[in-house]
């Protein structure tokens, strides 16, 4: 979606604008935390502006209802985000954590089934 943008600076007023209404939202759902770097974990990491916002929403979000879901490891967004970012999210948790392995994902029993 950024790619859209005339100019950096009109990006940048758009991912302010956004960000803001995160963080003062009432309760936030951020979905899928370490896809947009896709399958290879390994050798990418999240942009330092994509760690610096993401890092901002959970910093500002310490007191509010903050769900996020992902198909990674805590292992696994250390290395995407850094030790930062995994930390506030731990620091900022409940405990109300839910943990999904060994299921079959819907999305791919067409496929092989």
């Amino acid at each position: 979606m950024r790619a859209s943008f005339n100019s950096k600076e009109e990006a940048r007023k758009y991912d302010d604008l956004v960000t803001n209404q995160i963080k003062q939202a009432d309760v936030v759902v951020i979905d899928d935390l370490g896809s947009e770097i896709g399958d290879d974990y390994v050798n990418n990491s999240a942009s330092r502006y994509d760690i610096d916002i993401v890092t901002s929403i959970y910093d500002a979000r310490a007191s509010k209802a903050t769900i996020t879901t992902t198909n990674q490891s805590g292992s696994i967004l250390r290395q995407i985000y850094g030790n930062r970012l995994l930390s506030r999210m731990i620091q900022h948790s409940t405990g109300n954590n839910f943990m999904f392995d060994g299921m079959t994902d819907y999305r791919t029993v067409e496929m092989h089934g």
